[in-house]
């Protein structure tokens, strides 16, 4: 059987004229039953009020108006299955049909999935050599997987497209590089952003990682100045320590204060605080 006869086998034909069957109303008296409640039957519950004697003639009331809601909607469920009955089975027929096929789609891309993998695993093989050919002298700074893009790999990209993104990525990372070491004459920061710069080649990134760092020590800073003179007000009337004994024999040396505080930071805010400390000759113990 050919492709016109298969399709024109599978093709959904509605019998000529069937929507001229439909009927265009159900025939029935609603629009008298309508009228009547809004000219007769409505207006006298809508304008009464019951009285608190009258609780049981309200109740009787709802009740009347229930029992009708429920008959005339109850007429409406019977001619609702008979009038969809039709269409219902119709669609049942055609969500018979569409399953089937559905399930022939899903063993055809089943098999289009395992050969577009091998097709994608071929073309990572081929990125990775080219990667390893072109590399040079970032060979030991940088691996393919750190650069490597999944678009790479879709079968409607070239090889020359994908070549073009690596030498443009290993291009924009020399360039980096070239610039932090032309920059680290001038600036001992630099050394810290090459640090950062090396987990995944984002320059903005690492310099705004660095100033976060040296802001950070700019606060700390800060606030070691401003507690001084706070601590020294709170040792008043305390009994000489050890370390205010000494300051005592020393006069000349600059006094040394004790303060007791909690830090709280990311890991990289810690080392840089640990650091600081250090490089200034602070002392520092853990709080029990």
């Amino acid at each position: 059987m050919s492709e016109n006869e298969t399709k024109q086998q599978l093709e959904l034909v509605v019998a000529e004229g069937f929507e001229a069957q439909l009927p265009k109303e159900i025939p029935c008296n609603i629009e008298e039953i309508i009228k009547a409640l809004d000219e007769e039957v409505l207006p006298k519950y809508l304008s009464r009020l019951y009285s608190d004697d009258q609780l049981s003639e309200a109740r009787a009331d709802h009740a009347t108006l229930k029992k009708w809601v429920d008959a005339v909607d109850g007429a409406r469920k019977q001619y609702e299955k008979i009038y969809t009955k039709p269409f219902k089975e119709f669609k049942d027929k055609i969500k018979l049909a569409t399953d089937r096929v559905q399930t022939a789609m899903r063993k055809v891309n089943e098999q289009i999935a395992v050969i577009e993998g091998k097709a994608k695993s071929r073309n990572r093989e081929f990125c990775l050599a080219y990667f390893e050919s072109v590399v040079g002298d970032l060979k030991y700074i940088i691996t393919y997987e750190q650069i490597e893009d999944a678009k790479w790999y879709n079968l409607s990209v070239k090889d020359t497209e994908r070549k073009k993104a690596i030498d443009e990525k290993l291009t924009k990372i020399r360039s980096d590089l070239n610039l932090i070491d032309y920059y680290a004459k001038q600036d001992e920061n630099m050394e810290l952003v090459r640090v950062f710069y090396l987990r995944n080649f984002d320059l903005s990134g690492a310099v705004a990682a660095v100033n976060e760092i040296n802001d950070d020590k700019d606060r700390i800073s800060a606030v070691l100045r401003a507690n001084r003179p706070v601590e020294t007000n709170r040792e008043q009337g305390r009994s000489e320590t050890r370390d205010e004994r000494e300051t005592a024999l020393k006069p000349n040396d600059e006094a040394i204060f004790t303060i007791r505080f909690e830090v709280e930071g990311t890991e990289k805010e810690l080392v840089a605080l640990k650091k600081f400390l250090k490089e200034n000759g602070i002392e520092y113990k853990a709080i029990n």
